[in-house]
């Protein structure tokens, strides 16, 4: 019996698919190596290298370092265009392949996964199925999946142009992906496997723009006050909604949703900056030592951030520049911010539990709502129409505390300990006071309709050219208290105690 010969195949021919077969192999190899390096980086970057930005990394085939916000920008448009090409040069490749098919077998052309896959499939082979998977893998997924990881990995520092760009360049990979895939299908047919590619692309994209739409809208949009605002968060309530029906019912705060910062006091004490300010060695100062410190110490800086949503619980963020700051509702109980410059930052909503605040600076501050619950605010500021309409400040510790020219409408001071502090021009229409301890206060030229003193202690107060039409002072006690040229229309003294 006669053997089947083997076609023959010109030396042209080998030489073209050699050079494009050892072309590819080097490009796969580069490309591979340079999509690990990146999502290795990736999966390395911490909340702490996002809130305080640093670190630098090689970029790869440059070689140069560049800053964490330029590797998240450069990084991905490297990748795309690495991907293109290996796309690209693959699909011709499979041309040449195509119009030299009957030149060549398995023995004859060299072995590389390119070749394997295209002889194999033509000639019906089952390992040619397997390792056609495992080469759309490599090719055309994994990539894809390395860009949706630089993409949520990057939303949590909340930068919209940058998060954007990450979006774009995930639709502009699913595109190439799908026209590769179709008209490299007319070279490896049409099979199961094409449409479960073409589909799995498809609904990676879906899934990304949902992401963009549902949870980073909310974080860049216009924030409103819950406490103030009788509308409810649409976004919230439909990002809470889509968290329990794909990843159970245990995220039901919109915070706990959102793409944010989350950074524990064990991560910010290895910051060098922050070191001197470890209440176990900043007790150990003298008093003016710590003056000294709190006024010339080394400062974080985190201003013009979008830091919505993060959580700094407990973090020692002393003398910290915060301003131009986002901090709507974040967690920032028992957080060290003494000395912090908050000017034109926003608090909204912010969980600030027995925060320390000494000597703090707030500067057209926006704290609508905010939590202040226990905080210490000895020596803090408030000026430039800062609002703490609503704020939470019950058993607030407020010694040579500032306000002036802001607005605390209802906010609750309740047990409260005031001493030493000046209210100038501010409006507490509305604020409560309730069992709270004045001593030696000043409350002038403000709006103080409907305030409520209520069982509190004030010893030592002055009120001055103060509108204090409809206060309530009933069973409070009163020592050393005088109302100069001010408005007492319907003001409540019932059962008042005029101690001596």
């Amino acid at each position: 019996m006669m053997s089947e010969e083997l076609p023959i195949i010109s030396e042209q021919s080998i030489k073209s698919l050699e050079l494009s077969s050892n072309k590819n192999n080097k490009l796969l190899v580069i490309f591979y190596l340079s999509t690990l390096y990146i999502f290795v980086s990736v999966l390395n970057t911490t909340d702490l290298m996002l809130l305080l930005p640093v670190d630098t990394f090689k970029m790869p085939l440059i070689g140069f370092e560049l800053d964490l916000i330029y590797f998240y920008v450069l990084a991905p448009l490297i990748l795309i265009l690495l991907h293109f090409n290996i796309l690209f040069n693959y699909h011709e490749h499979l041309r040449k392949l195509d119009a030299y098919k009957g030149e060549f077998t398995i023995e004859t052309i060299d072995s590389s996964m390119y070749n394997y896959v295209y002889i194999s499939l033509k000639h019906g082979l089952r390992k040619g199925k397997v390792i056609k998977v495992v080469l759309w893998l490599l090719v055309y997924l994994f990539p894809l999946l390395v860009f949706v990881a630089i993409y949520q990995r990057f939303a949590d520092y909340h930068h919209q142009g940058i998060t954007l760009l990450h979006l774009i360049i995930i639709l502009i990979d699913i595109i190439l992906i799908c026209f590769y895939l179709y008209v490299n299908s007319s070279y490896l047919q049409r099979t199961l496997s094409f449409w479960i590619f073409v589909g799995l692309s498809i609904v990676i994209g879906i899934l990304e723009l949902s992401y963009f739409s549902i949870f980073f809208y909310p974080l860049v949009s216009d924030y409103e006050s819950k406490l103030i605002s009788k509308n409810k968060n649409w976004y919230a309530k439909k990002v809470c909604s889509a968290h329990r029906l794909f990843l159970g019912p245990d995220r039901n705060q919109p915070k706990d949703c959102f793409p944010r910062i989350v950074v524990t006091d064990k991560d910010i004490v290895k910051i060098s900056k922050s070191s001197m300010y470890i209440p176990s060695l900043f007790s150990k100062y003298g008093k003016m030592d710590k003056d000294l410190i709190l006024r010339f110490g080394a400062r974080v800086n985190l201003a013009n951030r979008n830091l919505r949503y993060a959580n700094l619980q407990n973090c020692i963020l002393t003398r910290a520049d915060m301003h131009n700051t986002q901090l709507q509702a974040a967690n920032l109980n028992y957080t060290h911010l003494q000395a912090v410059k908050f000017d034109n930052a926003k608090l909204q909503d912010a969980n600030m539990r027995e925060v320390k605040l000494q000597k703090a600076e707030f500067i057209n501050t926006q704290l609508q709502g905010a939590s202040l619950v226990s905080a210490d605010m000895t020596r803090a500021s408030f000026y430039d129409e800062s609002n703490l309409s609503y704020a939470h400040m019950q058993g607030t510790t407020l010694l040579m505390t500032e306000f002036g020219d802001s607005y605390l409408v209802y906010a609750d001071f309740r047990s409260a300990k005031l001493n030493e502090t000046e209210f100038f021009n501010v409006n507490l229409r509305g604020a409560s006071f309730k069992k709270a301890k004045v001593t030696n206060v000043l409350f002038s030229e403000s709006q103080l309709e409907s305030i409520d003193f209520s069982g509190a202690h004030l010893t030592e107060v002055k009120f001055f050219k103060d509108n204090l039409s409809g206060a309530l002072f009933q069973k409070a006690k009163l020592s050393e208290v005088s109302f100069n040229e001010g408005n007492l229309t319907t003001v409540d003294f019932s059962d008042i105690d005029l101690a001596k």
